[in-house]
Formats: structure tokens, sequence, C-alpha cells
């Protein structure tokens, strides 16, 4: 029975912002900054041994803080509340306006007037989606999200943008029975009455938890893909308004564990995440939330594809990238710098000015050439997009 019980909180809950002025800096508990490795979030306060942590929210302001405990049975999974008040943090305890119930997976809203969770009642034994809202008197009484958005079967990790678009997680796939997919919820005057599914982020596996940006330009996903387990990948929206291929997150990042619930903190310097190690019967040993500097998180990436090109012979050709061909979440400046796709130097005739990133010179012959573009930010951090130039008589 513990077994089977471990397991499907594994599959159900575990597997399944922002008004924050950049001039202002966020007390993190009075924790020592990470840099590229991640490690334990406020261990001995927050992230205990032989406690299971399990996913955690920063308000907008940066002055209240709530995470998540996985009890070892239903009812004693709790969401755990800290607030900062003259400076001084207090010390974490039941978020009691929440409820009784077992209630998991907090995220405060980006504009910081809302909290939604996952509830399990009493009289039920599957996840849904809830939402309380701050008010001048403190917060209302929990609700829960109607249909559509919840479904007869278990909805999991969710997140509000500024539009309050709602993204969530749900196991409401009939092909792919069990398994996560990732699902969007626009309000209509207030009311959530339509789902799509966003299958740019959704695989044949398992997406199972996920962090949505503020702005709605980036995404960052828990997907269970082949072999590697639950890591974390990160995806952006294009000119077009659609999603990039979800890229994989650094192997410092995602290890042989499961990494899982991810978020991003509002000044965008780290990434939160819950990392919890099972044995072979899929009992956890340990879950603890850590943080990591996002300069590697958050490299550079291809916003507008350059086109492919036709020139003719022996007139002259003067190309400048559009200022939007590549983006950077953390706005650093990017160099850009130009290659054959092979590796090999671009031909004598071609110049790329890397100052006004302008391509200009006289083909001398036809052919067709395959041209790299590379943009790197100061953390060398880097990302490509290739496109072809066609030489016609």
């Amino acid at each position: 029975m513990k077994r089977n019980y471990y397991l499907n909180i594994l599959l159900a809950i575990i597997l399944p912002i922002s008004c924050f002025s950049q001039t202002d800096t966020i007390d993190y508990l009075g924790q020592t900054p990470p840099e590229d490795i991640p490690k334990i979030f406020a261990p001995g306060l927050v992230s205990l041994k032989d406690r299971l942590e399990l996913g955690s929210s920063f308000s907008p302001d940066g002055k209240e803080f709530a995470f998540g405990i996985w009890g070892n049975n239903e009812a004693t999974s709790f969401i755990y509340y800290m607030k900062q008040k003259n400076n001084i943090w207090s010390l974490p305890v039941i978020a009691s306006f929440i409820g009784q119930d077992s209630v998991s997976l907090p995220m405060f809203s980006p504009d910081g007037k809302s909290l939604t969770f996952i509830k399990i009642p009493s009289n039920s034994h599957k996840p849904d989606i809830w939402i309380c809202n701050r008010t001048n008197n403190g917060w209302t009484v929990p609700a829960r999200f109607p249909s559509p958005v919840n479904s007869e079967l278990r909805e999991a990790s969710n997140g509000l943008t500024m539009s309050r678009t709602l993204y969530f997680t749900s196991n409401r796939d009939t092909v792919n029975k069990h398994c996560g997919n990732i699902f969007r919820s626009k309000p209509i005057k207030g009311e959530y009455l339509t789902v799509e599914r966003q299958d740019n982020l959704n695989t044949p596996y398992d997406e199972e938890g996920l962090f949505i940006s503020p702005d709605e330009d980036y995404i960052i996903v828990q997907s269970w893909q082949g072999n590697s387990g639950h890591d974390l990948y990160i995806s952006f929206t294009r000119y077009d308004n659609t999603w990039s291929k979800p890229e994989k997150l650094d192997s410092i990042i995602n290890s042989s564990n499961i990494e899982q619930r991810p978020y991003v903190s509002p000044d965008k310097k780290y990434l939160f995440f819950t990392r919890t190690v099972i044995d072979k019967q899929y009992n956890p040993l340990e879950s603890d939330i850590y943080w990591v500097s996002t300069k590697k998180v958050f490299k550079p990436y291809t916003f507008h594809p350059i086109s492919d090109t036709i020139i003719i012979k022996g007139n002259r050709y003067k190309h400048s990238l559009p200022i939007n061909t590549f983006k950077d979440i953390l706005d650093r400046k990017l160099k850009c710098k130009a290659s054959l796709v092979n590796g090999n130097n671009l031909p004598k005739w071609l110049k790329f000015d890397i100052t006004s990133q302008t391509f200009s010179g006289t083909p001398n012959d036809t052919g067709e050439l395959e041209i790299k573009i590379m943009a790197i930010d100061e953390n060398m951090n880097t990302c490509s997009d290739e496109f072809k130039i066609v030489i016609k008589k």
C-alpha cells in the first residue's frame, strides 16, 4: 500500500512575475545567492533533511514566500507561508487561509493579487486547481476553477500571466493515457471558458510541471522524455507567437534524479526547482528546494529566423540583420559572428560587419551558400540561425 501510494503521488503530483522593479532587491531569507551550480535553498529553515519539500514561489515584491510540503499520506500535504515585515522574515507556518485539505504547488500571480495552488478535497482523490485572491482585509476563501479548466481527471502545475492567462498541466489526454500535457486558458470577460492544448510544448511522453513567465515570453517545463527521467526544459515565444522547441537545461541542473516544479524569481536572477531522489520502488528518499543563477539558464534565442535570399552574380549585395533576429530574456548585449554552416570562413567577396550586423559584397560566381549566424552573450551563452544565399546569373 505504501508503495502504491507513493507511485500514485509521483504520477499525480510530482510527475504529473512581474510588477517588481528592477531597482529593488529581494532578501532571499538571508541566504547567500548561488552561482552556476545549484544549491539547496535555506537548509534548516525551508529545506529540511528527511522532509519532502515540493514547489515554491515568492510574491512579486519579494515580501512573501510560499512552499509546499509533501506528506506521507494525502491528508498531510501542506503549504507553508512566510512574510517579511520590518526587514525580518517570519518563521514558516501553515498557510491557514488556504484551508485544511491537502494542498500543494503554490504560485503567486505576477501582479501579486492571487495565489493559485493544487487541492485534493477530503472527499476526493483528484487534484484540482484552486485560487484565492488578495483583498485589503487579507485573502478570500479559496475557490475551485470551474470546467473546462478542471476536468474529470487530474490537474497539476499552473501559473497566471500578467494578462491573467492560465497555463496548467492536465492528464485529460485520451490518446497518451496517464501522461500530462500543457494547456492554456485565456479569460474572456474574467471567465475561463475555453482551453487550448499547447502542442508545440507537448510530447508523447509526460509534461508535469511548468513555470510561465509573467509576459508569456518563455516557459520552463518539467518533462519526461524517453529514458532520461523528469528534467527541466525551456522554450521561448517567437515572432509568430508560437513556442520554440523546448531545449533541455544544462546537466548541472538536470541530474539523474527528478528535477521538477520550476519557478523563476521576480527579478529573473534565480531559478528555483525541486530535486527529488527516489528508490527503485518509486518511494521518495529526499526532496529539497534548490536554486541557481539564471545566467546560464537564459541563453540567447532566435526570435525571428533569417529568410533565405536570392541575389544576382555581379550585383552588389547588402543586407542587415533585423534587430529582433535574436533576443535575450536578461537583456544582455549580444555579439554576432558569421561563418559557413560547415564552420569555414565566409568567401572573400562576402563581408560581415559585426557592429552593424550587415552582410555586403559582390558575388563573382553562381552557387549556393549556407550561412550560420551565432549570437553570443556576455556569459558566453550562444544560439545560432542558418539561412541560404542563392547566387544566380
